[in-house]
């Protein structure tokens, strides 16, 4: 039985259809009080119930920060959960007024506009931190141009569809790729085309990852990226959101990655080493908006566990 059946059966699915739609609801039309202060009540609730994931991100706390006290801990826990659920009220209801007059502060924008203002296609690199489909609406806001989102498929496909609708309604292209080997050629077209693309990095496959040093412990990283933007010969570059305030986010845009056509091993670790360097950076100031949920098994093997 996968972790989601065990959490549904608890009662408690958030990555469910039918979750997804009442999260949706509740925060495209709730009241404005409501969708401002009520998710970090629900973050806590669903950190309670889902044990999995709250040891998981313990784990990202201890990466981070290493072994402290039981209580900056459980502060940090609880933290966590309340921003990932105020990212996603916010994310689902990006139609709401509040959510169209939502605030950006791109820091290291210059990086970003000098690859597009030489016509070249861009592979934003970012991970499962803060409200990350902010990053690419937030650059997506300095020239209204669309942003190819590159998602693995959800364990619940009817919820990453729903979802999906979502972003679309905000001005986001989505792509869905994992479940045939082909699944990117359209990103590959995509990009050598001259547009922007955006894929989450933490989330890699179990065939396939790079093992890098983030924070000084292991990670897995999925090779595909590093690939697109070999064979695409674009820039591969890291951007990370952080959550300020009610519809209130930074974008840091990173310093751009480049690999040759014919990218040997040894030069795809040293770019994956190179994204890990910026994303660790990152996480150290905001530890607490790192959404990396599913079992690491490589921080299993650390001493990150209890």
């Amino acid at each position: 039985m996968s972790d989601v059946e065990r959490d549904a059966e608890a009662g408690w699915a958030p990555r469910s259809a039918g979750w997804r739609r009442w999260a949706y609801w509740g925060a495209r039309f709730g009241p404005r009080a409501f969708v401002r202060w009520s998710p970090p009540l629900i973050g806590l609730g669903f950190g309670m119930a889902l044990p999995r994931a709250r040891r998981q991100v313990l784990r990202n706390l201890r990466r981070i920060h290493g072994r402290r006290d039981e209580f900056s801990e459980l502060k940090d826990m609880a933290a966590t959960f309340g921003a990932f659920a105020a990212c996603l009220a916010e994310s689902l209801a990006a139609e709401r007024a509040e959510g169209r007059a939502a605030r950006y502060r791109v820091v290291g924008a210059e990086r970003y506009e000098a690859l597009r203002e030489r016509g070249e296609g861009v592979l934003l690199a970012t991970a499962h931190v803060g409200p990350w489909d902010a990053a690419a609406q937030g650059l997506r806001g300095t020239r209204q141009e669309p942003i190819l989102l590159v998602m693995g498929q959800e364990q619940d496909a009817a919820a990453g569809t729903f979802h999906d609708l979502v972003r679309r309604t905000a001005g986001l292209e989505v792509r869905r790729v994992g479940a045939h080997p082909l699944d990117a050629l359209p990103v590959l077209e995509w990009l050598q085309a001259g547009k922007v693309a955006a894929v989450q990095m933490d989330r890699a496959p179990k065939e396939g990852a790079i093992v890098v040093d983030l924070l000084g412990a292991p990670f897995p990283l999925p090779k595909g990226p590093f690939a697109l933007a070999s064979v695409a010969q674009v820039a591969l570059l890291p951007v990370f959101a952080s959550r300020r305030g009610f519809f209130d986010y930074r974008i840091d845009v990173g310093h751009p990655i480049r690999l040759p056509r014919r990218a040997d091993r040894e030069q795809v670790e040293g770019a994956a080493g190179a994204f890990a360097a910026q994303m660790g950076a990152f996480l150290r100031s905001n530890a607490t908006q790192w959404f990396h949920f599913t079992d690491d098994a490589l921080a299993a093997d650390l001493d990150l566990d209890e």
